[in-house]
């Protein structure tokens, strides 16, 4: 199983220059996701050209970044092609205020989304029961 992901440094103000990443397994993404929402460090796991890049792994700092940081993530077997930074994920990932990591299953439809401050669309919660 790969993990392919799309970090979105910070929910409340705007980003740029997302690239994709690939892990080679759940807990090294979740891992990862903790590591940058509280440091704002962390290693790179690019994805170029379609490509997985498997010897570049710099330790980068994210620029914009905050508490409200998340992955947006595309499970795929390790045959399947890099999806598209467009294509529909399967989950975000955050992580709660307590530390732990919360995954959400990727919900269609506008009326599940949270608006960040700006107007954009952030995160893709579930709506409560």
């Amino acid at each position: 199983m790969a993990v392919y992901a799309l970090y979105v440094p910070s929910a409340r103000r705007p980003v740029a220059d997302l690239d994709m990443e690939v892990f080679p397994s759940r807990e090294v993404a979740g891992n990862i996701l903790k590591q940058r929402v509280q440091s704002g460090t962390s290693l790179a796991f690019w994805v170029r050209d379609g490509k997985v890049r498997h010897t570049e792994r710099p330790v980068k700092a994210w620029p914009v970044w905050d508490e409200t940081g998340y992955f947006r993530v595309w499970l795929r077997k390790a045959a399947d092609p890099v999806p598209a930074l467009l294509e529909r994920p399967d989950e975000e990932w955050l992580i709660r205020e307590t530390g732990g990591l919360e995954r959400i299953p990727w919900v269609d439809g506008e009326e599940s989304l949270i608006l960040s401050d700006t107007g954009e669309r952030a995160l893709n919660r579930p709506r409560p029961a």
